[in-house]
């Protein structure tokens, strides 16, 4: 079962490693065994990055998503004033 908290690992939109890799790769991993080997890695290496981009997001309050506010506020120590 996975934990809600840490989702299972999912394709993003981001690229950057996949195709980075695909221009660097020796000849001996442009074949089909070592290309996918390779698009593996980079899709993981994507992956972890995409994962960083959203946590620096979320410690930003203008950019952060409203359910990181309240624990932005928490860890701040500002509480809400009375309504």
């Amino acid at each position: 079962m996975a934990n809600p908290q840490n989702p299972p690992f999912q394709q993003g939109s981001s690229t950057a490693w996949q195709i980075w890799y695909s221009q660097i790769d020796p000849t001996e991993l442009q074949q089909p065994n070592g290309a996918a080997f390779q698009m593996a890695v980079a899709a993981v290496k994507d992956h972890l990055a995409e994962r960083r981009r959203l946590a620096i997001k979320s410690k930003l309050p203008g950019i952060a998503p409203t359910d990181a506010l309240a624990q932005l506020a928490i860890e701040r120590g500002i509480f809400p004033g009375p309504t």
